[in-house]
């Protein structure tokens, strides 16, 4: 694999894992799903797929969380009425 593609690779996983811990943090909870981001483990191709998506219940969690109020509040997600299940 060239060095670039390694690169890129190596990119979205990281983001992948760190998408996965700040749900942990933004969401409030140490409990994993059965998929998507908030699921326990993943596979290398889950990992370097095109998309990884938040579950429903993930989507919810970080919707209602503290978190996504006071963003709200601030502004900072003015315009946006929720989490969707975009891509990481």
């Amino acid at each position: 694999m060239p060095a670039e593609s390694r690169e890129e690779a190596y990119g979205r996983a990281l983001g992948r894992v760190l998408a996965h811990e700040l749900y942990h943090v933004f969401a409030k909870t140490i409990n994993h799903g059965s998929c998507g981001v908030g699921k326990s483990k993943f596979t290398v191709e889950e990992l370097l797929s095109v998309s990884l998506q938040f579950d429903a219940g993930e989507s919810l969690a970080l919707r209602t969380s503290e978190t996504h109020t006071a963003l709200e509040r601030a502004g900072i997600l003015k315009g946006t009425s929720s989490f969707s299940a975009e891509h990481f």
